[in-house]
């Protein structure tokens, strides 16, 4: 199950860049809050920016984008996804503010001392 999670968001994540069509309609504020929910960097407005506003302005569309982000931090930054990274071995996203976001973290280090109980006991330890 974790790993079907986890690859569910590693897929997800790979086919977070807009195509230059997709640009014409895209909704900034809605493009932010998938790329948060994805657990992708702040930074992706900027890959999208590359293709879509080549040399335009763009700051409607930063203030949309980010606001959609905050928005999908709340459904990536949470206890359940937390603990499945910590489990997984992987790193922490470092996307989710601890300040902001104190249950993802407390759900990674579980996930984290899970696992090592985990590797532990197959060693016989």
């Amino acid at each position: 199950m974790i790993r079907l999670v986890l690859l569910f968001l590693f897929m997800s994540s790979c086919s977070s860049s807009i195509r230059d069509e997709d640009c014409k309609n895209l909704n900034w504020k809605e493009q932010g809050s998938r790329d948060a929910a994805r657990g992708l960097s702040l930074s992706m407005f900027e890959t999208h920016q590359k293709i879509c506003l080549q040399g335009a302005s763009f700051q409607k569309e930063i203030k949309l984008y980010k606001l959609g982000y905050q928005q999908g931090q709340k459904k990536y930054c949470h206890y359940r996804i937390g603990k499945l990274l910590g489990v997984s071995g992987s790193p922490i996203n470092p996307s989710c503010d601890q300040v902001k976001f104190p249950l993802y973290y407390k759900g990674y280090e579980e996930g984290a001392k899970e696992s090592k109980k985990k590797a532990l006991q197959k060693k016989g330890l």
